[in-house]
């Protein structure tokens, strides 16, 4: 993938700080995201970007201090701006929005595969509530509790801001997985995986042309815009692309190229 020059990425960053007023400047965009790696690299589920951007607002809103059965609050208008609703228009509608993706966040779950075997499928949260402000509460759910809290060991974390104007769920699910190797600085992995890991496993997207340019290269394009500067390699067995290697720089200094010609797929 191309690096974005200084001033391709001026421009992109004032497209999208004028779709998206609400958002600039907030507080809560600072707030840090911290996920066991366990949940990131081994697990499955399937999320909207409106789900996705609130998923991560709630689990930024967990204080070291905290256990796993706390009841939290959101307030209407925070939630708004995560989700990128209308805040200045407040209705029935919108509150309709804000608890419709609350209750998916209760009703999809994801589904975790441990390295010690095995399986364990959990709710993202429980039981919630929209008061008579359109306000919300709830719980995170029992299960995810030994992912997300006290979490001491390999973990990922980072700030809320870097993934909060993604346009893509790919580029933040790929973001987190990338992340979570940064001190390696590299991850090669089995392209099937690669596909199971960002929910990219339609029909459409099993040739890797198009896998190519409707996941990963909008993903890539998004994660330019954050702490990470990221390139890939593409390996194949025989011609077709079966491997993809990242090499990724948390320090953001220039990526050398060792990437070579696309290739034809059979």
């Amino acid at each position: 993938m191309p690096i974005l020059t200084h001033e391709q990425k001026v421009k992109i960053a004032q497209n999208r700080a004028a779709d998206e007023p609400a958002a600039r400047d907030d507080k809560a965009l600072t707030y840090p995201v911290k996920k066991s790696n366990e949940m990131i690299q081994r697990s499955r589920y399937s999320l909207t970007l409106t789900e996705q951007r609130l998923l991560l607002y709630l689990i930024s809103r967990i204080q070291k201090s905290d256990k796993g059965q706390k009841r939290y609050k959101v307030k209407i208008r925070d939630a708004c701006k995560v989700c990128g609703f209308d805040i200045k228009n407040l209705d029935g509608r919108t509150y309709k929005a804000v608890y419709d993706a609350f209750s998916a966040l209760r009703d999809k779950g994801f589904t975790v595969y441990p390295e010690s075997g095995g399986r364990t499928r959990c709710a993202w949260i429980e039981r919630p509530h929209q008061d008579e402000k359109g306000n919300m509460e709830f719980n995170f759910d029992p299960e995810i509790v030994p992912y997300l809290f006290d979490v001491q060991k390999k973990f990922t974390m980072y700030q809320l801001e870097n993934v909060a104007r993604m346009r893509s769920t790919y580029g933040i699910r790929l973001y987190e997985l990338l992340k979570s190797y940064e001190n390696i600085r590299h991850l090669k992995i089995d392209l099937a995986k690669l596909r199971g890991l960002l929910d990219a496993e339609e029909k459409s997207y099993t040739k890797y042309t198009r896998f190519r340019e409707r996941v990963l290269e909008p993903a890539l394009k998004d994660i330019a815009f954050t702490d990470l500067k990221v390139d890939y390699i593409e390996h194949k067995t025989g011609r077709k692309v079966t491997e993809i290697e990242f090499i990724i720089d948390p320090a953001g200094a220039e990526l050398y190229e060792r990437r070579g010609d696309f290739g034809s797929e059979e």
